[in-house]
């Protein structure tokens, strides 16, 4: 007995279970990024507990980037797949402060192309934008020894009364998301000719 299933069945299935997934990017193949400590500014920031830069290296250490959207159809969740482009690297650290010995041989075992610096400029709060974080970050080309690409983000999200430092991940999941996409802007940028990347700087 054959089973014959509808075309608008096959459809729904489709929709529901979203997108196919793209092949990976091999690690050795994806551009490796150096993280370094976040510069405070604030003299707030280094006594949070969640630090942006453990966040962004777990982002980047996934294959993928996934986003759902949410249609009113019910049963309706499609995910969308970005491939990631990029290996993080955390910078060693000895307590709160840069380990420049263990550094000097894990640049010298580790092929690294790009390091990432960042400052925290800013922290405050807004009665109607709530918590509020002002990020500056340069990337440079760690072969090359230049400047590469440098961008600032501001990220705000609604203070969570109840769960304080629920609004803190909610920020820094933002930041993360807006790195990336910076971080993709710089790897686009960089395949340009000179003339091009000069405009971006």
């Amino acid at each position: 007995m054959r089973i014959i299933i509808p075309a608008l069945v096959l459809c729904s299935i489709s929709l529901h279970c979203g997108s196919s997934i793209p092949t990976p990017i091999p690690n050795g193949s994806r551009i490796s990024c150096l993280i370094l400590p976040l510069d405070d500014k604030t003299g707030i920031y280094d006594k949070l507990d969640q630090k942006l830069e453990d966040k962004l290296a777990e982002f980047l250490r996934h294959d993928f980037f996934v986003t759902h959207i949410n249609e009113n159809t019910p049963g309706f969740d499609k995910k969308i797949y970005k491939t990631n482009l990029f290996l993080p690297l955390r910078t060693p650290q000895s307590g709160d402060q840069i380990d420049k010995s263990v550094l000097k041989k894990m640049l010298m075992s580790i092929p690294v192309d790009w390091v990432l610096a960042g400052t925290v400029e800013k922290i405050g709060y807004n009665r109607t934008r709530g918590l509020l974080i002002l990020y500056s970050f340069k990337i440079f080309h760690l072969r090359e020894k230049r400047l590469l690409y440098r961008f600032q983000i501001n990220i705000s999200a609604a203070l969570d009364r109840n769960n304080p430092s629920n609004t803190l991940n909610r920020v820094q999941r933002r930041a993360v998301r807006q790195i990336i996409a910076e971080l993709e802007k710089a790897a686009a940028i960089a395949k340009r000719s000179p003339k091009e990347f000069i405009r971006y700087r």
